[in-house]
């Protein structure tokens, strides 16, 4: 991937490709949101005003720590500052509450995203807290589904995405408006509902061909990707040498 613009888009399709699973494409794009989220959050200096901050971790040992595998520093911070955030809107007038609230669903989706690869139960309830706080927030809505559907609670996910699929705009959310219809297509069928699915499924593909999820990596973002494998345990030096070698 040398030599190109690094997107969201081009890591999704990364991941999509080491992964070729179309079931979570959706989790590839929250995971991205997470991260990137959670690092605007360090820069924003969002857990500095934390009551009692030399208690919590170091945001940057926190990135740290996440990079090397261990996301714990990382939800310890977002919880608190979570928490902080539903306290300070129950004193708040209506409007500066929901505002408040919605700052803090926010939070709570990217706690639940990052928890969710090992923490199942974690995630559950912060989606669930977020929609309870952001009752018209699509990401919300979105995850909230998604969990719904992996927990075989069929009936909730599909109103759900329901919800996502009539509140969402192709612009704005597209990646969540894709991820409900093509979910939606699934059941649509299940149904017998023939017409809907394909309409559904086409329209959620169009949105991954765009991503360029359903397009081959290049053989040299191949080759890039296989030298990163074989080469975790080598220097830096000879690892940058060997990718200078296939990208000039």
């Amino acid at each position: 991937m040398l030599g190109r613009k690094v997107t969201d888009n081009k890591i999704a399709q990364t991941l999509y490709f080491l992964l070729q699973d179309a079931n979570v494409r959706d989790e590839i794009f929250q995971m991205i949101r997470a991260i990137k989220d959670f690092i605007g959050y360090c820069n924003a200096g969002r857990f500095d005003s934390l009551k009692g901050r030399d208690t919590y971790p170091d945001s940057t040992v926190a990135l740290y720590h996440w990079a090397n595998g261990d996301s714990n520093d990382c939800l310890e911070l977002l919880e608190a500052v979570l928490a902080s955030q539903i306290a300070a809107a129950q004193s708040m007038a209506e409007i500066s509450k929901n505002l408040t609230y919605a700052l803090a669903a926010d939070y709570a989706c990217t706690l639940g995203t990052i928890g969710s690869y090992n923490n199942y139960e974690l995630a559950t309830n912060s989606f669930e807290l977020a929609t309870e706080m952001a009752p018209h927030s699509i990401n919300a809505l979105n995850l909230c589904a998604n969990m719904y559907r992996k927990d075989g609670n069929h009936a909730k996910a599909k109103d759900m995405y329901l919800k996502v699929l009539e509140m969402a705009d192709g612009i704005t959310y597209p990646e969540q408006k894709a991820n409900a219809g093509w979910w939606l297509a699934k059941y649509y069928k299940e149904q017998g509902n023939t017409n809907k699915s394909i309409e559904l499924e086409n329209e959620a593909n169009s949105f991954y061909s765009k991503c360029g999820l359903n397009e081959e990596l290049t053989p040299q973002e191949k080759e890039v990707l296989d030298i990163i494998e074989s080469t975790k345990d080598t220097t830096l030096a000879k690892y940058i040498k060997q990718l200078l070698n296939i990208t000039n």
